[in-house]
């Protein structure tokens, strides 16, 4: 069995040994580990920047990853999972149910990782589906 991507214990995303997500991590270190080229920076005007990662690839799962950092404080992650690449898709083919669906999928891949506590010491991680903006997604927020 593959070793789990989330730590439980710190709330540590581990991509690979010489690169973890943690509390700590820096935008610099973001870049770094997956490149300038594959880094898509939203910077909000207000001290928040999203970095965004399409893709990544840990163990046989793909990743699409938002690391939200409020003047370069690491404060959350927003992010997707899927057995295959992951595309962007089009409003055409959207639906609740679907999304929906995700959401229930993120859920059970969050069970498998971690079991079904959701509430630790270092903050909280879950899958949700955002009404306003029509997509579920897991959210992993630091405290």
């Amino acid at each position: 069995m593959t070793q789990s991507i989330i730590d439980t214990k710190d709330g540590e995303l581990r991509f690979a040994e010489k690169f973890v997500v943690s509390k700590q991590t820096t935008p610099q270190e973001v870049i770094r580990y997956f490149g300038q080229d594959k880094v898509v920076i939203r910077d909000m005007n207000t001290g928040w920047k999203h970095y965004s990662v399409r893709n990544a690839k840990v163990n046989d799962t793909y990743f699409i990853f938002t690391l939200y950092f409020d003047n370069d404080i690491l404060k959350m992650l927003d992010f997707l999972v899927s057995d295959e690449v992951i595309t962007a898709g089009s409003w055409d083919d959207w639906s609740e149910r679907k999304e929906l669906e995700k959401r229930d999928y993120y859920n059970e891949w969050l069970t498998k990782e971690i079991g079904n506590k959701r509430n630790f010491p270092w903050g909280t991680i879950g899958a949700f589906y955002d009404t306003k903006g029509g997509g579920s997604s897991i959210v992993l927020r630091y405290e």
